[in-house]
């Protein structure tokens, strides 16, 4: 069932976060949310799971939605299976759905009866996950649900999310300021713009005859140096230290990889698949 957000606007303190936002969340879906720090992605999470209210507008199908908010701790004294059942009974749901999402999340049976507070930030984090998917709704709301935890741990919740979606039809809604951690987990993004929720896919190469590589590089004077002797390749665009690398035509990826390493240059990545932060920064500069 899919849900739909038509016309919601809402303000604080004189100032608009929102003015006639709409958009629709299919099942079955991974959704990312970006924008600027302040652009309201939390704010949007929160109208959805009803903490907030918008004065204008209409949410369709959105009811009882799973929820993970920043900074909320769960019951220190109870242990992972006493915190999962007791909200299950204040959900209405029965116990054997809690076994359900212990297990799309991995967590050991070792662990069960470890008391909250004795478990490590990754661990927490997985219990508030699971928690999170102990819902009678069809949309589940992340806000920031990869922060204060390691590599190992991601993957084993990024597993434990499309495992998820795929099992129950699910919608899944993800709030990040780790772009690099989720892109591969996305099926469509979200991005707030001017007061706007806008879907979008994927940043537009500039010529579908064009290839197109993402490199990181800490080295911009080696870097620039290493493109000023070979005009086959060129820099569209960089953000922090990624670099979004034009190869002319009848230039291969191969290409310019053997001549970063014909020059020595030192390099962490490359990809074909623009980061989420190029994503943004192609439709936010779009029309100007």
């Amino acid at each position: 069932m899919e849900v739909r957000v038509n016309n919601i606007s809402y303000a604080y303190s004189g100032n608009v976060v929102f003015d006639a936002a709409a958009f629709t969340l299919h099942p079955q879906k991974i959704y990312g949310l970006i924008g600027e720090n302040g652009a309201g992605k939390t704010t949007l999470i929160s109208i959805l799971a009803g903490i907030q209210q918008s004065p204008t507008g209409e949410m369709i199908n959105v009811s009882n939605p799973g929820l993970l908010l920043q900074g909320v701790d769960l019951y220190q004294n109870l242990s992972v299976m006493e915190n999962l059942q007791y909200f299950a009974l204040e959900k209405g749901l029965a116990f054997n759905e809690v076994e359900q999402v212990l297990a799309f999340t991995k967590f050991p049976s070792s662990h069960h009866p470890k008391k909250y507070k004795h478990l490590s930030q990754g661990y927490k984090k997985r219990l508030a996950i699971a928690l999170s998917f102990l819902t009678k709704g069809n949309l589940v709301l992340l806000d920031e649900p990869f922060s204060t935890v390691d590599i190992p741990t991601i993957r084993v919740l990024k597993k434990a999310l499309r495992e998820f979606v795929a099992q129950t039809g699910k919608t899944v809604l993800i709030s990040s300021h780790q772009l690099k951690e989720v892109r591969d987990l996305l099926d469509e993004v979200l991005l707030i713009k001017e007061r706007k929720v806008v879907a979008v896919e994927a940043a537009p190469h500039p010529s579908v005859h064009q290839i197109v590589l993402y490199f990181d590089c800490k080295d911009h004077t080696a870097i620039t140096q290493l493109l000023e002797m070979d005009s086959r390749f060129w820099i569209l665009l960089k953000i922090d230290q990624t670099y979004e690398i034009s190869l002319g035509q009848n230039c291969s990826a191969s290409d310019f990889i053997s001549k970063v390493e014909e020059v020595g240059l030192a390099w962490s990545k490359i990809e074909k698949q623009p980061p989420l932060e190029f994503l943004f920064y192609s439709t936010d500069n779009d029309d100007q």
